[in-house]
This record gives C-alpha cells, sequence and structure tokens, in this order.
C-alpha cells in the first residue's frame, strides 16, 4: 500500500477511535482521547523517525511505554534545525518539586523588590511563582482550587505560561521537561503518553496525541517585579522554596539557598541564544532579541506590546484584526487584555480616577473584568480575557512570524 493511503488509514481510525494503543509493563492498554477545537488539520500530520529528537527507547522504557519509534506522528512543519537537546540526561534532567506555597509576609523574607515572578490567576485566586524557583524547575504539576494546572516557565525563551491540564481516563496529565527545545522554547513531555508538547503554543507536536487533541486552554500570566505583585496580591500565595525535590523517582534534601539568585542573569544580557536559533535573521525591527514583551492571539492574528508602552498609556482601545480589543494595566502593575464587545456593542474605555469606565453606559468595571455599578453591573456582565503570554521577543517571533508589533 502507497505509504500516503497508510497515512490517511491511520488519520481516518484515529479521528474515528481516538484511541492510542500504549503499553505499560509489557501489557496491552487502551486509553481515549476526543478529539477538540483546534486540533492540527490531517494534512500537517507526518509519520516517521524523528531519531533522538523524539524520546529514545531508553526513556519510553523509563515511563513505562513501548512505542514504535520508526512510526512517530508529528507535526509535518517541524524544522529539525531548530530542534536542540538541551540536556544529555534528557526527560526529568531537572529536579521535579511537590509545589507548597507560603504567604505573602513569608516570601517577602526572601524576596527582593525586583525579582521577578510568574503571576498566575484563575477566578479570584493569585499565585506568584517566583522566577529564581522556576529557572530551576521549570515545570510546575499543581492545581488551583479543584483544577489540574500546569505552570511553567522556558528561561531560554523568557516564556512564562500556564494552562489547564487535560484529563486522560478521568485523571490529569503530568508533565516534565523533556530535556529538549524547538525554537529555543521548551518541550514539555507528558508522562502518560510519551507526547512531546511546545512550552509556549501548549499544543501536542510529536507523539501519540498529535492531532487527537489541540492547544490546552490558556490562564492569565504575567511577569511582573515581586514588588508590584504583592502589593496587588497582599492576601495571594506564593510559591515556597522546597525543602525537598525528586530525582528519578526518588526524594533528596536540597537547601534554600539553592535559590538565592536568578541562574539565567548573564544570558539575559547575550544578544546570542544558541540552541539552533539564528536571531540575525529574525526581523527585530529594532528591539533587543531579548526585551521582554506580551504576545496576544485574536482572530487568527497576533500582536506584541511593550511593557513600557501599556504602562505609559494606561489603558487602550485597540483592534486585534477584527477582534475589538481592551488593554490595560492594573494598579498592582499587572497587564491585562480583554474582548470590549459585549452583546453585540463595542465598550469604549476610559481611566477616570483609577477607575475603569465605559464611555457608553458609564458602567465601572473591575480590572478583572466584572462590572462592579452601573446599568451593566445589574446583569452580572463580565468581559472575555484574552490571556497573553510574556516571552522574549525573538521567541514570539519564532512562533509568530507575521506578529505586528504595537506602536504608540
Amino acid at each position: 500500500m502507497p505509504r500516503a493511503k497508510i497515512i490517511a488509514l491511520a488519520l481516518v481510525l484515529l479521528a474515528a477511535g481516538a484511541v492510542a494503543l500504549l503499553w505499560r509493563g509489557g501489557r496491552e492498554r487502551q486509553v481515549a482521547y476526543s478529539p477538540v477545537e483546534g486540533a492540527a488539520p490531517p494534512e500537517e500530520i507526518a509519520l516517521g523517525s524523528l531519531g533522538p529528537k523524539y524520546l529514545t527507547q531508553a526513556e519510553l522504557k523509563r515511563l513505562g511505554l513501548r512505542l514504535d519509534l520508526n512510526q512517530v506522528k508529528y507535526l509535518k512543519g517541524l524544522d529539525p534545525r531548530r530542534w536542540a537537546l538541551a540536556c544529555e540526561r534528557g526527560i526529568d534532567c531537572l529536579p521535579e518539586l511537590d509545589p507548597e506555597f507560603e504567604s505573602v509576609l513569608e516570601a517577602d523574607q526572601w524576596l527582593g523588590e525586583g525579582d521577578l515572578v510568574l503571576s498566575v490567576r484563575l477566578g479570584q485566586q493569585a499565585r506568584a511563582y517566583p522566577l529564581r524557583i522556576l529557572a530551576w524547575h521549570q515545570v510546575v504539576n499543581d492545581s488551583l482550587g479543584e483544577r489540574p494546572i500546569l505552570v511553567s516557565y522556558c528561561p531560554i525563551s523568557g516564556a512564562g505560561v500556564a494552562y489547564e491540564r487535560p484529563l486522560a481516563d478521568g485523571r490529569p496529565l503530568t508533565f516534565g521537561a523533556s530535556g529538549r527545545l524547538y525554537n529555543g522554547n521548551l518541550l514539555l513531555y507528558d508522562r502518560r503518553t510519551g507526547s512531546l508538547w511546545q512550552q509556549l503554543t501548549s499544543e501536542p507536536v510529536a507523539g501519540p496525541l498529535v492531532g487527537l487533541v489541540g492547544r490546552l486552554k490558556r490562564l492569565y500570566t504575567d511577569i511582573v517585579p515581586w514588588g508590584d505583585w504583592k502589593r496587588g496580591h497582599p492576601g495571594g500565595e506564593v510559591l515556597a522554596r522546597p525543602k525537598a525535590v525528586r530525582i528519578g523517582g526518588k526524594k533528596a534534601p536540597i537547601s534554600p539557598e539553592h535559590y538565592g539568585e536568578y541562574p539565567y542573569a548573564e544570558y539575559e544580557l547575550r544578544p546570542l541564544v544558541g540552541y539552533g536559533v539564528e536571531v540575525e535573521r529574525l526581523e527585530l525591527r529594532r528591539l533587543a532579541p531579548k526585551r521582554r514583551i506580551l504576545g496576544l492571539e485574536a482572530g487568527g492574528r497576533a500582536q506584541a506590546y511593550l511593557r513600557t508602552d501599556l504602562a505609559r498609556l494606561g489603558l487602550l482601545n485597540d483592534w486585534l484584526g477584527e477582534v475589538p480589543i481592551l488593554a490595560v494595566m492594573t494598579p498592582g502593575g499587572e497587564a491585562r487584555f480583554f474582548r470590549r464587545e459585549l452583546a453585540g456593542s463595542i465598550l469604549e474605555f476610559r481611566l477616570e480616577e483609577g477607575k475603569l469606565i465605559d464611555e457608553g453606559t458609564g458602567t465601572s468595571w473591575s480590572f478583572d473584568g466584572r462590572a462592579l455599578a452601573g446599568p451593566l453591573a445589574s446583569q452580572g456582565a463580565t468581559l472575555e480575557e484574552l490571556p497573553a503570554v510574556s516571552a522574549y521577543w525573538f521567541a514570539w517571533l519564532l512562533f509568530h512570524p507575521e506578529s505586528d508589533l504595537f506602536s504608540q
């Protein structure tokens, strides 16, 4: 049978049954996944060998999985030259932590005003994950409220993200660092199927789940100085320095002094990236490659914003393609983006004495998109939030080469 027909038949079977056959301990085991919106179209999927770019046989054995490494599914558009091995030990080369949290007062004893933290919010719950900790571990399998979430930071691309973790057989997937990079960005892997996931875009790019699931649901995140975050969230929770970590499944004690400083400070100052990234080929538009931006996707378009511009404006009624956007800086110094369309009407906002007001109805709004007082408050109106990602400019461009750059 021609190779094209074999691939087509395989994809039809996957779409019809959405069944991945995995083995644990030598026993066949079926795990079903339902296709979700955003899954890669069939013509973008290939089958074949990726060599050491995908997991090795030894790594699969550590996970209790047996897969045919000559028939690995992957996104066809991947460029092998942009794939890099960042850690010779492969999967779980970074110690895993079991997250514990402390109060703002406790964290203030060891965090400085300018130390950066990854701010994660879900509903009314807010947490800070210090980059001093995340840079050493890069992946945190956590829960916020009753929702299992994935928090991740890639120090090479500067990308801090949080997603809802998907369920398989009613249990949330757990993720780890694969020891591999693509476009200078961390490739995660899930321990259930051995699929590789792109950290910045949250989609599986190689392994059993390619074509079965699309992008994970992104949560609100921003990377801000600790001094700003603690003033904006005095009752928030902060990831505490672990007292022990897991290496190869075994717990080992670790000293808090290990997190005394940010380990990639020198890397941030160098223009070069390495890991297969050729910065000189990018249209940087006079921005430094490691300038931190806020990247937003909506309506099939992408745009990057500089925090300095948003801070200067305070509030911006913008458009991203045909999507009306509200960008606003909170009193705590965090950037928030919303769709400023409600029941078919386009709202125009202004800041008035520290309050967010829409011009049409005079309704006042909170900085998390809830109508507080006025005509729309009685209707329980809320704005749809559009989570952005904080990352280095070069990384955003590699995944969104068509991205606009907002200019005041």
